[in-house]
C-alpha cells in the first residue's frame, strides 16, 4: 500500500498506519501536487490500494487517469479537524479568533457545525473546492481576505496554500484529518485489497460450445470446410487463453474449456469474449 503526499501529512498516515501488522507501506513524497505524474507512473510493482493525503492530490490523480477510483482513497475531514486546528490557533496565540477564512468544507457543512456547538459569533467566510484546479486560488483567497481585515487567521487544508501563505507571513494553521478518519480510510483500504486478492484467487472457466452442423451425408468440400472453422475457433479461443494467462483444453464434440483465475479477466477481456460469441 503506497501513501503519497507531502511529507508532514505522509508522517501522520504513517503513524496510524504503524498500529496495522502485516502490511507493507510504501511512503512516496513529493514537494507539490504536480510530482504525483512521476511517481506513480515511475512505479514499476503492482500496488493494491493507493492513500492519497488529501482531496487534492485524490482529484489530480483522477483527473489525470494515473489511478483508478477503487484502488485510492483520501482520509475526509470532519468538523472535528476544525474544531481542533481552532483550539490549536487559540492556544499557540492565546487569542480567540472570530473572523476566519476557511476552505475545503462546504459552507452548509461548517454553518450546521457551528449552529450545531452555539459558535455563531464566529464569522467565516468559505471556499469549498473539491477540484485541484482551483488550487492557486486559495492562497489568493486567504491573502484578499486577511489584507481586507475580513479574517484575522486562514485555515487550509492544502499544503500548497499553507507554504504559499507561510511565506508572506500571514497567520495560517492547517487542517488535518484526524486520527479515526485516517484509521477509517486505512481499514476501507485493507478490505477492498483483501476482496481482490479472494477475487484474484478463485478460480474461472471460460466455456465454449460450437455447432458446426454436422451430417454424415455431407462431401468432402463442407468436411474440410467443417475442420478449417474449428482451426480458426481454436486459433481464438488460444488467443483468449494467453490473454488471461489460462490453459485451453478441447473436450470434444465442439466443446472448449479455458481455465484462469478470476482476477485476470477484467473489462477489455469481458468485451474480447462478447466479440468472440
Amino acid at each position: 500500500m503506497v501513501f503519497i503526499g507531502p511529507e508532514d501529512s505522509v508522517k501522520r498516515i504513517l503513524s496510524v498506519a504503524n498500529e496495522f501488522d502485516n502490511v507493507e507501506f510504501i511512503p512516496y513524497i513529493y514537494q507539490n501536487v504536480y510530482q504525483v505524474d512521476e511517481l506513480i507512473l515511475k512505479n514499476i510493482q503492482p500496488i493494491d490500494q493507493w492513500f492519497f493525503s488529501g482531496v487534492l492530490n485524490f482529484n489530480y490523480a483522477l483527473k489525470k487517469k494515473l489511478v483508478k477510483e477503487d484502488q485510492a482513497i483520501y482520509p475526509l475531514l470532519y468538523g472535528s479537524s476544525l474544531f481542533a486546528t481552532l483550539l490549536e490557533t487559540q492556544l499557540a496565540s492565546n487569542t480567540v479568533f472570530k473572523k476566519i477564512s476557511i476552505d475545503t468544507f462546504s459552507n452548509e457543512e461548517i454553518e450546521k457545525t457551528f449552529s450545531f456547538y452555539n459558535l455563531k459569533a464566529i464569522k467565516f467566510t468559505n471556499f469549498p473546492f473539491s477540484d485541484y484546479t482551483y488550487m492557486h486560488q486559495l492562497a489568493d483567497f486567504h491573502e484578499s481576505l486577511y489584507k481586507q481585515g475580513k479574517s484575522e487567521i486562514a485555515l487550509t487544508s492544502t499544503h500548497y496554500a499553507y507554504v504559499q501563505l507561510k511565506q508572506k507571513n500571514i497567520p495560517v494553521y492547517r487542517m488535518n484529518p484526524s486520527y479515526l478518519s485516517i484509521k477509517l480510510g486505512l481499514n476501507v483500504l485493507f478490505e477492498r485489497a483483501q476482496a481482490n486478492r479472494f477475487k484474484k484467487s478463485q478460480i474461472a472457466i471460460i466455456g465454449c460450445a460450437v455447432n458446426f452442423h454436422h451430417k454424415e451425408h455431407e462431401n468432402i468440400y463442407f468436411t474440410y470446410k467443417m475442420k478449417q472453422e474449428e482451426l480458426d475457433i481454436k486459433k481464438e479461443l488460444l488467443t483468449l487463453a494467453e490473454k488471461v494467462s489460462g490453459s485451453f483444453v478441447s473436450v470434444g464434440n465442439g466443446f472448449y474449456l479455458i481455465y484462469t483465475n478470476r482476477g485476470e479477466i477484467d473489462i477489455e477481456i469481458e468485451k474480447y469474449i462478447i466479440q468472440l460469441s
